[in-house]
């Protein structure tokens, strides 16, 4: 077979590939990580682009060094945590399940977006609050989604407060 032949052959065989594995030439394929987002339709989008966009943050410096600047009972700094459970920050997230907390007595009041038990694994979104946040200022959106992950490793409020922690985490993870 001529060198012409073969690389017909060859290009034949490439567009054949191509066409029974639509995007395989493309290269890999980011990992999507699987989100336990349990919200409605426009609410669950809304979470779902605040998780992935709270993701994003928690892997860079210097977001990541929030959990270095709490403790959850016992002293032990949440990154110490997050270590101990063999997880990254990224892989927290992913373990934790979003659902709707609209019917909950918390979510009465329109200054509550979402809130978690300390140590859960939980996090109840405020559906109307929280997309009407995410709507307006997704950053915002993304650092209460932060706040509530702090609890869910352990750290208590009071001290330090709700507004303590909201100024580190935007502190840190804004930019």
């Amino acid at each position: 077979m001529s060198q012409t032949s073969r690389f017909r052959a060859l290009v034949a065989l490439s567009a054949a590939l191509a066409l029974e594995a639509p995007g395989a030439l493309a290269g890999p394929r980011p990992v999507v990580p699987s989100l336990r987002v349990a919200l409605p339709s426009h609410a669950g989008t809304a979470v779902r682009r605040a998780v992935l966009s709270a993701r994003r943050r928690l892997a860079e410096q210097p977001c990541r060094s929030v959990l270095s600047d709490f403790s959850a009972d016992g002293g032990r700094s949440l990154d110490r945590v997050l270590g101990d459970l063999g997880r990254s920050p990224e892989a927290h997230l992913d373990s934790l399940v979003f659902r709707d907390g609209s019917t909950r007595p918390r979510c009465a009041s329109q200054a509550i977006l979402a809130f978690t038990h300390v140590g859960g694994d939980t996090v109840y979104v405020c559906a109307g609050q929280f997309t009407r946040m995410a709507e307006r200022d997704p950053v915002s959106a993304d650092l209460v989604l932060i706040h509530e992950a702090l609890h869910t490793l352990g750290l208590r409020e009071n001290p330090p407060t709700s507004g303590e922690i909201n100024a580190r985490v935007a502190e840190r993870c804004r930019g």
